[in-house]
């Protein structure tokens, strides 16, 4: 069974409030206020689905108390008595957020249709919230195993270019270091040169990898012989 969902009547005149309480207490549990500081009061300690309010209170009327309710619980559906209905009424009570509105003397049925959608909304605005909050929480999770698995892919990714390196340098003993050298070099190039952080980083992986076809090619004893007595020193150029 459905729990009871909080009403609250506020009302200067004792019969209409009781009478109100009546008609709603075996579906809902009513909460009367003979006052605007009272119905505050019972605000400030209870969650209310719905608030049915006299227009015409001795000192807070009920368009001041619409006002007060919705700056300090714009969820709570309101809905406004009065015994002198007219166009003005309506656009004030609908200005200031009301859902409707019930004329004196009031029908019993209109008073538990206008209830009932007034608790429909409300349980409506809870239901979409908590699925708000359930795909924020479920949104939360995808990206934290987003971020885990990039993290991982980059990892294997940083795993797999030094094995390649290390492939590279064994294939050729005397280049050994080249590809990190390429690497910092074109990495310090792109940065001189504006490249923005992410292209950089794509650039030095590129350079890293740049001989990877080195693993391919035979390399002839003769040319490293050549190559080991240079007629001069290059090492201050050597990238």
């Amino acid at each position: 069974m459905e729990n009871k969902c909080s009403i609250l009547v506020v009302d200067d005149m004792v019969g209409p409030r009781e009478a109100l309480r009546m008609i709603l207490k075996n579906k809902h549990e009513v909460v009367t206020a003979e006052d605007g500081e009272n119905a505050l009061e019972c605000l400030g300690k209870k969650d209310f689905y719905v608030a049915i309010i006299d227009i015409k209170m001795a000192g807070m009327d009920g368009l001041q108390l619409l006002k007060k309710i919705k700056e300090k619980k714009p969820d709570t559906e309101v809905i406004l008595m009065t015994a002198y209905a007219s166009v003005d009424t309506a656009k004030n009570a609908l200005r200031y957020g009301a859902l409707d509105y019930l004329i004196k003397p009031f029908d019993h049925k209109d008073v538990i249709d206008i209830v009932e959608k007034g608790v429909a909304k409300r349980r409506e605005q809870i239901n979409t919230r908590i699925e708000i909050e359930r795909l924020q929480i479920a949104t939360s999770e995808l990206s934290k195993k987003v971020d885990d698995a990039r993290r991982n892919i980059e990892s294997h990714y940083a795993s797999t270019v030094k094995a390649l390196l290390a492939t590279i340098d064994a294939k050729d003993q005397y280049t050994r270091g080249h590809s990190e050298r390429v690497a910092r070099f074109s990495a310090f190039l792109a940065e001189k040169t504006g490249f923005q952080h992410d292209k950089i980083l794509s650039l030095e992986q590129a350079a890293l990898i740049h001989d990877i076809g080195k693993i391919g090619v035979e390399v002839q004893d003769s040319l490293h012989s050549s190559l080991k007595k240079p007629a001069f020193n290059m090492t201050r150029y050597s990238v």
